[in-house]
């Protein structure tokens, strides 16, 4: 599991933005390495039970703005017409009233094709940021 720790605004949207690792190296069309070292939408498809959202210790609930069509959350960003295997999701101001956000991602299909990911949203005023990888 990734754990990414990210600071910012209590009750305000916030965008984070995340490397998604496939959870091994997938086949890729034309061999390219960021698809098969990372997800993209070529191996993985969102759907609204790979992302939880749970506050203050709370119980988890759904992205409130997934969407896999028009305005799309999360997003895989692109560079030059390329994927490169980072996402993104946006949270609403509702959903980071709290003072610790956390966002779960995990594939729930029976053949998970991503490793799982925790971000920790830290609306607190103290600051800190690090990435953990086990």
């Amino acid at each position: 599991m990734v754990i990414q720790y990210n600071d910012c605004g209590y009750g305000s949207e916030y965008t984070a933005y995340f490397p998604v690792k496939a959870v091994s190296a997938l086949p890729a069309s034309g061999g390219d390495p960021i698809k098969s070292q990372f997800a993209t939408t070529y191996n993985w498809s969102p759907v609204t039970a790979d992302i939880r959202v749970i506050k203050d210790g709370g119980s988890p609930a759904a992205l409130a703005g997934f969407s896999t069509s028009g305005t799309k959350n999360p997003v895989s960003i692109e560079e030059g017409g390329t994927e490169t295997g980072v996402w993104s999701i946006t949270l609403s101001a509702d959903e980071m009233t709290a003072e610790c956000v956390v966002v779960v991602i995990s594939d729930a299909t029976a053949t998970p094709v991503i490793d799982d990911l925790c971000l920790i949203l830290n609306t607190r005023s103290s600051r800190w940021v690090c990435v953990h990888n086990s």
